[in-house]
């Protein structure tokens, strides 16, 4: 078995253990999130990290030119590093909610998208989910959808090209925002390991692959 920061010189092993730390810590990394000089760090290092985190933890590190996606062998609940809105305070389970349908809601669109027309697409899918709904009428629903689309555009997956999301929370009748959608960022966001469509029983929902997968996902 190979150690750990094998290929690492005693005079690098900070700046690589700097590393470590923000892949770890910020499984999603674009050119600017967490800000401009994290992804540059990262890359340099990517050999090494996709050998170390793989053997050490079983992760896979995928980099590319714009985004270094770190996923774990197996995602688990954490309560101590939630999403935060755009006041700071941790996402409550209805922003969690839109964050995944606007996810979903983004994959069928081209290379922008209104804001007033992805709220109307998030909210044909969160009728049909029992106690959830948007209502563009009412503004606690707007300001917890937004709050999920700029979780996306703080990472990058969205960018604002024109009008202002905060106008549009205050009055959508008089106000919209554009956005340019990053493919690949999104990509590196939302890549699921298996698509629904393609499963055709439970057994295949819960295995992952692994030699953990059935147990785990049964658990």
């Amino acid at each position: 078995m190979s150690r750990v920061a094998e290929g690492v010189s005693p005079l690098e092993l900070a700046d690589y253990q700097k590393a470590v730390r923000l892949v770890l810590r910020h499984p999603l990394i674009t050119q600017g999130y967490p800000d401009k000089a994290t992804l540059a760090t990262v890359r340099r290092w990517a050999a090494q990290l996709r050998t170390d985190l793989m053997e050490a933890l079983g992760h896979r590190l995928v980099t590319t030119a714009d985004t270094a996606r770190l996923q774990r062998a197996q995602d688990g609940l954490d309560a101590t590093r939630p999403a935060h809105t755009r006041a700071g305070r941790p996402f409550d389970r209805r922003r969690y909610a839109y964050l995944v349908l606007t996810l979903a809601a983004l994959g069928r669109h081209g290379a922008q998208v209104a804001l007033g027309e992805l709220a109307d697409a998030v909210a044909a899918d969160a009728v049909r989910i029992d106690g959830l709904g948007l209502d563009t009428a009412r503004k606690p629903d707007r300001d917890a959808f937004v709050d999920a689309v700029t979780w996306l555009a703080e990472r990058g997956a969205l960018t604002l090209a024109d009008g202002s999301a905060t106008a549009w929370t205050g009055d959508p009748e008089r106000a919209e925002a554009l956005y340019d959608i990053d493919r690949e960022i999104f990509l590196a966001v939302h890549h699921p390991t298996r698509v629904l469509q393609h499963l055709t029983s439970v057994t295949a929902l819960l295995d992952s692959g692994s030699a953990l997968g059935l147990s785990a996902g049964r658990a």
